[in-house]
């Protein structure tokens, strides 16, 4: 993200690559190391792109919301997209993808 926002990429090209790059590892760390025992499987990967997808589309309504419309620096708009996006996706996906048997 960093990079691309230095090339002068749009915020919402750069956060959207980082997120969908970002996507794959997660899904694979969490069920591996965050949350240890959960079986990694086509509905799994399913539940977990549609909820970080959904994230996705809303943090980018988020931050174009704060960047354009509240003319917050795109520095500020970005980050408070970034942890609205980690710690909503850490609860959503503990409760609904990484479950506990």
């Amino acid at each position: 993200m960093a990079g691309l926002a230095y090339l002068g990429t749009h915020y919402t090209i750069y956060t959207a690559v980082g997120y969908l790059l970002g996507f794959v590892v997660s899904y694979v760390l969490n069920s591996i190391f965050t949350f240890s025992g959960t079986q990694l499987s086509h509905r799994t990967f399913l539940l977990f792109a549609g909820i970080n997808g959904c994230l996705l589309i809303f943090v980018e309504v988020l931050q174009f919301s704060l960047i354009e419309l509240l003319a917050i620096p795109e520095l500020a708009g970005v980050a408070v997209g970034m942890v609205f996006y980690t710690l909503t996706g850490f609860f959503l996906n503990r409760r609904f993808v990484f479950r506990q048997a």
